[in-house]
């Protein structure tokens, strides 16, 4: 028997409290600090049971904002990418507090190496750079792109609220989170050209 999507996430609860716990108990909560996040969306189905020789699912869909959202794993729009980051540090993070600056996977590494006060190899180009600040009070991130790729060459650049795919199709996420209707190529001229450079920085396009 598998597990469904709900008693997933009370496991993950239970085991996330079970930690804190830990650390509390051995008086090492205010040292260390815990990052939530994860790498990609929600399956849009979950395995119920396997009967005989079939498998048993349910549709997962989860709550965001008020609003229902389709599980996407794999998908390249909100519903596989669009993931929660978490940080808990009591005493240096400000309980409650949102930011909406970009972060990229290629910005854990000199996150963590920053945090660590560890030294990065100087001969060394990093794609990422340190999202610390974002999250200690301090003067936010500069990262004016975010990118994300799968499967058959098909890759996303995007800032806060625009985002071109290697295709040259560009949406307006906020305005339309399922991405059904890209804009035409004279809309947000700017921003396109601006993706466009930052896609071609990471390897795609032109």
């Amino acid at each position: 028997r598998w597990m469904n999507y709900a008693e997933m996430i009370l496991s993950m609860d239970e085991m996330v409290g079970k930690l804190i716990a830990t650390l509390d108990r051995l008086k090492l909560r205010n040292d260390t600090i815990v990052f939530f996040t994860g790498d990609n969306g929600t399956a849009a189905r979950s395995k119920l049971r396997h009967t005989g020789k079939k498998y048993e699912y349910e549709k997962v869909v989860v709550q965001q904002n008020g609003r229902n959202v389709p599980g996407g794993k794999g998908m390249l729009n909100d519903r596989g990418t669009h993931v929660p980051l978490i940080v808990s540090w009591p005493g240096k993070v400000t309980p409650g507090s949102v930011t909406e600056d970009l972060v990229d996977f290629s910005d854990w590494l000199p996150t963590v190496a920053e945090l660590g006060r560890a030294k990065l190899p100087a001969d060394v180009k990093l794609d990422g750079q340190s999202f610390a600040s974002s999250f200690l009070g301090r003067k936010g991130s500069t990262r004016t792109f975010a990118f994300a790729e799968s499967r058959g060459g098909r890759a996303f650049v995007r800032d806060q609220r625009h985002k071109l795919y290697a295709n040259g199709k560009l949406y307006d996420v906020p305005a339309d989170p399922e991405e059904k209707k890209h804009l035409p190529q004279d809309k947000a001229s700017e921003t396109r050209k601006r993706l466009q450079t930052a896609m071609e920085e990471v390897g795609y396009g032109k």
